[in-house]
């Protein structure tokens, strides 16, 4: 289901693991800081995340070890490297959007509050990315309300507590 987290038939088609497709490099290069081209590193990690997750059909499974890389993702979402924010901001959309809906809203407390405060941020890109990807998150759609999409409500219901932090 190529845009987003969608069904398989009764769970008949099992879920991809997204860490081990991903490799243990890729991962590691999630958290390099030291060096003079470490940005770039984590640059091509979180562009190979996403990746990854398409590569995976947008059908992903939910094991600690995402879990353990949506926490460095959080991370990422204060990287630096103000260009990195926005591609970890895209790799947690695209995360969200493929695992299985029911556990979505879980996951997603893991990295809400730094994605919603990006909306905030000083940089457009920042500000955009993070509102793209709630928008894809709410809706599990690419773009929100795209052919009339509606809101998935238990994500709605996940965000409240991260948002009510942020705007304390």
């Amino acid at each position: 289901a190529a845009g987003g987290g969608g069904g398989g038939a009764g769970g008949a088609i099992p879920r991809q693991d997204l860490v081990a497709a991903l490799g243990k490099e890729t991962v590691a290069n999630l958290s390099v800081t030291s060096g003079k081209n470490a940005w770039k590193q984590r640059l091509a990690a979180l562009e190979a995340i996403t990746s990854a997750v398409a590569g995976c059909g947008y059908y992903i499974e939910c094991n600690r070890p995402l879990a353990e890389l949506l926490r460095q993702l959080k991370a990422r979402l204060s990287d630096t490297q103000a260009n990195n924010k926005p591609k970890a901001a895209a790799a947690i959309a695209a995360i969200l959007r493929a695992v299985d809906p029911d556990v979505a809203p879980r996951v997603l407390k893991i990295v809400a509050e730094p994605l919603v405060s990006g909306v905030g941020d000083n940089k457009k890109a920042m500000q955009k990315a993070a509102l793209d990807a709630l928008a894809q998150v709410l809706y599990l759609a690419p773009t929100p309300v795209a052919d009339g999409a509606a809101a998935r409500p238990q994500m709605a219901r996940a965000l409240l507590t991260p948002v009510a932090a942020v705007l304390s």
